[in-house]
């Protein structure tokens, strides 16, 4: 026994903490540890367990009371408005008056880092965000896109990436206040410009977003090598172009999974998504309430379009075709286990208008659409719809409508286009689920038909089989 005095101190005794006694007869055994390796040890340090908590440590965006000064007492609402730039090795900076300098009318512009993350804590930063530089960079919100905004103010695009190399994730924020990349005398991408890199949002809300030209919401540009743009888990709302006023994508590719694109506008094409050449990737999410003149939620021009497991409901082509989809030549539609409902369009195809172009439904549900011809879809030129579906299931053409003389369920135009229909549903006369005037009208010849349940033909030159 060390201290055959004191009956707590013994070798079998538990080591305490800040009280300058030996506990255990052991002086190996720490005293006053620090157990975090901050240079503070648990006897004065707030936080022993987090090395970047200490007495005079910078208070940084991370949720933590950094400082340990507990004069004014501390709750994480005293971080609103701190931006913390942690490098690769998780030192942080601050950069908080890089963000807060902007004002009404004169937003900030800050280039990002080459590496690490930038983290913002809750508050509107009127600022435009630029990576530029090669490397791997993240900017994300402490709390989220509810209570995190970045506002560009009508001076710009809210954020922009630009060159071959950049690789950069957005991640919790409302964009907002963008007008896009001025080039030509035209505007691209008002939330968010990508030219040549590779671009992530996550968890964000990109809205009220308006350009003069393409990609209310997110434009992807033309470059060599092509960028990418690749968007999950975000809602896409009330942006406006002449075309995507959701999303326009170049070249290159974009993918979306679990976004919802709602009340976008393209006075031109594309309410929700304009594809020139890019390949577009769509799982999960919505397409709702969209407007354009051609293409109420999607417009390709040349590309490859996969839909998968998307809500596409209430879109509008006010002034052309496609309530839903216009898909021209050199592009392709497919859609998996999708329902594309209420839609409409001032002319032909309620639902899906393609012009010389494949269009595949699997497992899809092509319900209540509206238009002139064609309620369900319009092949126009030598478009092909294939529709395959589980017997099981309810898929196929339901209770979509269009003028007296037209098909309402599939109008096959003057130039011939072929419809293969295995084991889908085209409804049950006299029913509400039933497409009004006929199911499939063959424009070349005048054909009309009426199927119902669970029904397996092709339609060409002419005639259905």
């Amino acid at each position: 026994d060390c201290d055959d005095a004191d009956p707590g101190v013994n070798p079998a005794a538990p080591e305490g903490t800040c009280n300058g006694i030996d506990d255990d007869c052991d002086p190996t055994t720490l005293d006053e540890p620090d157990d975090d390796s901050d240079g503070f040890t648990v006897c004065d340090d707030c936080d022993d367990t987090a090395n970047n908590v200490f007495p005079g440590a910078l208070e940084v965006c991370d949720g933590q009371f950094n400082d340990c000064d507990a004069s004014a007492g501390w709750v994480e609402s005293d971080e609103d408005g701190l931006v913390t730039w942690f490098d690769a090795a998780g030192v942080g900076t601050d950069v908080t008056a890089a963000f807060a300098s902007g004002t009404t009318g004169a937003p900030a512009v800050y280039t990002m880092p080459i590496e690490g993350e930038v983290v913002a804590c809750d508050g509107i930063y009127l600022v435009r965000v630029e990576a530029t530089a090669a490397g791997v960079v993240t900017l994300s919100s402490l709390n989220g896109s509810a209570v995190t905004t970045l506002d560009a103010d009508d001076s710009g695009p809210v954020v922009s990436v630009v060159g071959a190399g950049v690789d950069f994730l957005v991640q919790g924020f409302t964009v907002t206040g963008g007008t896009g990349h001025f080039s030509m005398g035209s505007t691209y991408g008002g939330g968010l410009y990508v030219e040549g890199g590779m671009a992530t949002v996550l968890e964000c809300v990109i809205a009220d977003n308006v350009v003069s030209h393409y990609g209310g919401g997110a434009y992807l540009a033309w470059s060599d090598p092509p960028g990418s743009l690749d968007i999950s888990e975000t809602t896409i709302d009330g942006n406006e172009a002449f075309q995507g006023g959701g999303v326009y994508g170049h070249t290159g590719a974009v993918t979306l999974s679990d976004v919802d694109l709602t009340t976008n506008i393209a006075s031109d094409s594309g309410g929700a998504i304009f594809t020139n050449a890019a390949a577009v990737d769509v799982f999960g999410g919505s397409m709702t309430d969209n407007l354009a003149g051609e293409g109420g939620a999607l417009f390709a021009d040349v590309g490859v379009v996969t839909i998968t497991d998307c809500a596409v409901t209430g879109n509008e082509a006010d002034t052309s075709h496609g309530g839903a989809f216009s898909i021209d030549s050199g592009a392709s539609l497919t859609l998996s286990s999708s329902t594309i409902v209420g839609n409409e369009a001032d002319n032909n195809g309620g639902a899906i208008y393609a012009f010389d172009s494949p269009v595949i439904l699997a497992d899809t549900l092509v319900e209540l659409n509206l238009a002139e011809e064609g309620g369900g879809a319009y092949l126009a030129g030598t478009a092909s719809l294939t529709c395959t579906a589980d017997p099981a299931g309810s898929f196929g053409f339901l209770g979509n409508e269009a003028d007296p003389g037209a098909g309402g369920g599939v109008h096959l135009g003057a130039s011939g286009g072929s419809l293969t229909s295995t084991h889908c549903d085209w409804g049950a006369a006299s029913t509400i689920d039933d497409n009004s005037p006929v199911d499939v009208l063959l424009e070349s010849s005048g054909n009309t038909y009426l199927y119902g349940l669970d029904e397996t033909f092709a339609c060409a030159s002419g005639s259905c089989l």
